[in-house]
């Protein structure tokens, strides 16, 4: 499964789906203003869950996940491109609003973290067992 594969069935998880009729194009799942809406959806609902003393941390963990795989590398990549390959023709608010909302995604994800654990990427490798403390050798006379 592709990158956008997974991040289309991360929104549809949520009910959502990229338009399809809008101004007769489709917009990319991974397009950077439809990452940011679907950030804005999860803040929603965990905002519709505090309200109604349900548990906010499925949707917590959700903007954890969703910000570590797909939003803070988008917003990297695009924030350091424009400072290496600077726009000419960029307006200046639009090159420092880049700069502060990748700063910012990597600030909440430090957040998140501390309200509902650190994020573990399922596609990562895994590391090599690694030996537990209790496996310390152990002095022991076979003879006795």
């Amino acid at each position: 499964m592709t990158n956008q594969q997974y991040l289309a069935a991360f929104y549809k998880h949520f009910g959502l789906e990229a338009a399809i009729g809008d101004e007769g194009r489709h917009d990319e799942p991974d397009h950077l203003a439809c990452m940011l809406e679907f950030m804005s959806v999860l803040c929603y609902l965990e905002a519709e869950a505090l309200r109604t003393d349900r548990n906010p941390a499925p949707y917590r963990r959700a903007q954890r996940d969703f910000l570590c795989r797909y939003l803070t590398p988008t917003l990297d990549a695009t924030a350091g491109k424009v400072r290496r390959y600077p726009i000419t023709d960029l307006d200046p608010t639009t090159f420092q609003l880049l700069q502060d909302i990748a700063d910012w995604s990597h600030q909440q994800i430090g957040e998140l973290e501390a309200r509902v654990g650190p994020f573990r990427d399922p596609d990562a490798p895994k590391p090599a067992h690694a030996p537990s403390q209790a496996s310390e050798p152990v002095t022991q006379n076979l003879w006795d």
